[in-house]
């Protein structure tokens, strides 16, 4: 057994900006929930979309902990 299968490692990367004179947040949300997969990235505009991928993020590692 690889160390991956003992030890399932999730990665979330969040790079947040806002625009020039506007005060909108903005991300690229950079995921996966198992370091054996290939990742996802968005780019996100507002709190609450950001908050809701980051959610979904955690859901799907604790879908993958399960297993």
């Amino acid at each position: 057994m690889n160390e991956f299968s003992e030890n399932p490692t999730a990665i979330l990367l969040l790079t947040v900006w806002s625009e020039p004179g506007t005060f909108v947040l903005r991300a690229r949300v950079t995921r996966t929930p198992d370091v054996r997969s290939s990742g996802a990235s968005d780019c996100l505009s507002g709190r609450d979309a950001v908050l809701a991928s980051v959610r979904e993020w955690l859901d799907m590692c604790e879908i993958e902990l399960r297993r």
